[in-house]
């Protein structure tokens, strides 16, 4: 006999579709592309698209074998 226990999203993780808008401050010297600082979300100056909270699942399975 086996018995699995299975769960997921246990800290609760948000699924976020975002726009991010980035600003060149040096227009000067071209366009640099943007620091992985930038490409985070940044709440107020970026905007979200999608927002899911799956929540938390579990699962419970038994087998057994003659």
């Amino acid at each position: 006999m086996q018995v699995k226990l299975n769960a997921g999203n246990l800290l609760g993780s948000n699924n976020l579709v975002y726009r991010n808008f980035f600003s060149n401050p040096d227009i000067s010297n071209g366009i640099t592309p943007p620091s992985t600082k930038d490409l985070l979300y940044q709440k107020g100056k970026d905007v979200i698209d999608y927002e899911a909270a799956p929540g938390r699942t579990y699962s419970l399975s038994i087998s057994y074998r003659f």
